[in-house]
């Protein structure tokens, strides 16, 4: 059954919120934070599938591609900054947070190097690699919102 509580204004968390394996109850109280870091997810990737599907030789694209990088990093940093404003301060949630910055900054790195390296041809992935991607930035936060 859908609980009102965990409908987001892009994401119904039902069954995510209400799983016993993740949270002992429900965080009803993080809905507009879980929600943004899926938001900040499908940013991802959006900015994955450009690298992957595109090829950026054009100047501008290149230029574009990482300003985009940039503004999602910036996103993440904001959002990491709000939930230890606003979360119980524990030990766990600042290294949790720690943890999403580090691993963000990773993997905006490994972008920044791939257009240097590649001189902006699209990005050459093995097969699942977007979706594990996609599934450890989820991962980061969880670590974060159970903690």
């Amino acid at each position: 059954p859908k609980c009102p509580q965990c409908k987001g204004k892009r994401f119904d968390f039902t069954a995510y919120f209400h799983n016993p394996k993740v949270f002992n109850t429900p965080p009803h109280e993080l809905l507009d934070l879980v929600e943004r870091s899926y938001i900040l997810k499908n940013r991802l990737e959006s900015i994955l599938v450009t690298y992957i599907v595109h090829d950026l030789r054009e100047d501008h694209r290149i230029q574009d591609s990482q300003d985009d990088v940039h503004d999602w990093v910036r996103q993440v940093a904001s959002l990491a900054v709000e939930v230890k404003e606003g979360m119980i301060q524990g030990e766990g949630v600042s290294a949790e947070l720690a943890g999403v910055q580090a691993w963000t900054e990773g993997m905006a790195n490994r972008l920044g190097c791939h257009l240097e390296r590649a001189n902006g041809l699209k990005m050459e992935v093995p097969k699942g690699w977007k979706k594990e991607v996609l599934c450890d930035f989820r991962k980061q936060w969880e670590k974060v919102w159970i903690s």
